[in-house]
């Protein structure tokens, strides 16, 4: 059985190129408030979703963004710090 691969490459018009920028932002964001968060003291991955709740809930924004991109950035700073360790 053979396997084949294939690479696509996409040519977002410039609508799409802002919310692409935009989301990336959001994420930088919230990672930030994240590691200023870690850096007080060991956190889970749980702690910080229960974080993003609360983030959440003082910055309404956040609201827009799909939530599942933004508990992504925990599980990335979970993993990320259980290979330093």
């Amino acid at each position: 059985m053979s396997v084949r691969n294939y690479k696509f490459r996409l040519y977002p018009n410039p609508q799409q190129q802002k919310r692409l920028q935009n989301n990336l932002d959001v994420c930088r964001w919230v990672y930030n408030k994240f590691v200023e968060h870690v850096q007080n003291g060991f956190v889970s991955r749980n702690d910080l979703n229960y974080m993003l709740t609360e983030l959440k809930q003082q910055e309404s924004w956040l609201y827009n963004y799909h939530a599942k991109m933004l508990q992504m950035i925990s599980t990335k700073l979970d993993a990320g710090s259980k290979i330093n360790n």
